[in-house]
């Protein structure tokens, strides 16, 4: 679980072999959700323009949870609670495994990661 306060940054999962810290990865490495705008993002959008999924600003202080079904290969988010159905389908099986990712867009942003 993760929460969040002030700037921009996404949340999710990406190969740890293919992030890269210097560089935005949300639309080349992996699957994530926006939290300025709640869009979802992954190396599978090819306009690299973002998709609706929750479709609103996820506010400061806010708990995000990434729910991975590795059997299904199925990418959801937990916003509060509330869990916003599938956002990903990956649709080949995994050649390498995914760990949490944050890709910062700006600076001056707090994270604070919850266990």
């Amino acid at each position: 679980m993760l929460s969040a306060r002030g700037g921009f940054a996404l949340v999710g999962l990406a190969p740890k072999s293919r992030f890269d810290v210097n560089e935005k990865n949300h639309y080349k490495c992996g699957y994530y959700i926006f939290l300025k705008s709640g869009y979802s993002y992954s190396e599978l959008d090819e306009d690299m323009n973002g998709h609706p999924y929750r479709n609103a600003t996820i506010e400061n202080g806010s708990i995000i949870e990434v729910l991975f079904n590795q059997d299904r290969r199925e990418i959801s988010f937990s916003v509060d609670g509330t869990n916003h159905g599938v956002a990903f389908t990956i649709p080949q099986p995994l050649t390498e495994p995914l760990f949490p990712a944050v890709d910062i867009s700006q600076e001056g942003i707090t994270l604070l990661m919850l266990s």
